[in-house]
């Protein structure tokens, strides 16, 4: 069900990265790239899409005219589809309350700004001031930010790697702009979301999806039409969406998955899921590692059978090492997903290990 659920069958294919982005719901945004971004892996394991790397950020990311995606904080910061605009509306409204909120002639300058000039970057906004660098942010920086997470400006657009602030009005369509859901309402309407990306959930994992209030999603599951189950080895109560119990359960892959991928981002329901324990070891020194910098769950028929340390130099896609789990794994299986994903990314060889390595 879990599986089924994320698009990631073989008979589930989706058409175009904002049919993943519209059954997902939210797709993690990161900035690594030892082998590609996120959002694009992501993309890369439900479907073939031909189009190539850059083509899938042309989907999400509209230079003009009514945007098709948003950049917001759901499980993360992530991309959003511009159709959930007003879903996300209670919690722009509750930041306009935070702490950090800047003062009113600082944030009435970025907007006239961006409404005089168009479209700015964050090093645009900055000229002649004090810079952001990493975490460390300007005090344009965080008013940009405030006034993005508050619905005023909006980023749904990016020149090269760096965010494009503009006006909500300009890019959100006005039915949705103007567009008004109560929290309640916005809260069952996610909760379901969530139910149907994840298949089988507990109300801890339905919540934790978006970074819901469990005592709200707790309140909603019952209301709207999931169904209780009980799974042996869980101590909570699990809740099903109604699709997920319809016909077979058809399994597919093999495919490598990001470590941001929605069927893994949260790590006590992978462990649950799939008696699977991920952690990404990218920022730790590298003689504490025990997988390597950049690794990739292997998931192929419906379960997970391996990881891989995995980088792209140039056009040639490595798999560094690859660590079956117990059980072991066919050699063909890993060549088949790292030859897959080679030719997504548009590389011209795929350099695999001769035998998985313990």
């Amino acid at each position: 069900m879990a599986v089924a659920s994320q698009l990631l069958a073989d008979d589930q294919a989706a058409s175009s990265p904002l049919d993943v982005l519209g059954h997902l719901g939210a797709i993690q945004l990161d900035a690594m790239q030892r082998v590609d971004k996120s959002h694009r892996l992501v993309c890369f394991a439900r479907t073939e899409f031909p189009g190539g790397r850059e083509t899938i950020d042309e989907y999400f990311w509209v230079q003009a005219g009514e945007a098709t995606a948003f950049e917001a904080w759901a499980h993360a910061v992530s991309l959003i589809p511009v159709d959930d605009w007003p879903l996300w509306g209670f919690r722009r409204q509750s930041t306009r309350s935070v702490t950090w909120a800047p003062q009113a002639g600082l944030s009435d300058r970025l907007v006239g700004l961006v409404r005089d000039a168009g479209p700015q970057t964050i090093r645009e906004l900055e000229a002649g001031g004090a810079r952001s660098s990493g975490w460390d942010w300007s005090e344009t920086k965080k008013a940009a930010e405030y006034l993005v997470w508050t619905g005023v400006l909006v980023c749904c657009a990016r020149a090269g790697t760096r965010r494009l602030y503009d006006l909500a009005e300009r890019r959100i369509p006005a039915h949705l702009l103007c567009c008004d859901v109560s929290e309640e309402m916005a809260i069952a309407a996610l909760t379901m979301k969530a139910a149907k990306a994840c298949g089988i959930a507990t109300v801890g994992d339905l919540a934790a999806y978006f970074q819901l209030s469990r005592d709200a999603v707790a309140g909603a599951v019952e209301e709207i039409g999931l169904v209780r189950a009980e799974v042996e080895g869980w101590q909570a109560a699990a809740w099903i969406h109604p699709a997920a119990m319809e016909g077979s359960m058809p399994t597919g892959g093999p495919v490598f998955l990001s470590p941001f991928d929605n069927l893994i981002w949260n790590r006590d329901r992978t462990r649950r899921v799939f008696d699977f324990d991920y952690t990404l070891e990218a920022y730790k020194p590298a003689a504490k590692r025990t997988y390597g910098y950049y690794v990739m769950p292997l998931l192929a028929d419906g379960e997970i059978r391996g990881r891989a340390d995995i980088g792209r130099e140039h056009q040639t896609l490595r798999v560094i090492r690859f660590y079956p789990e117990p059980g072991g794994v066919a050699p063909d299986t890993v060549i088949a997903a790292a030859t897959r994903l080679a030719r997504q990314l548009g590389c011209q060889a795929a350099d695999i290990p001769d035998q998985p390595v313990k």
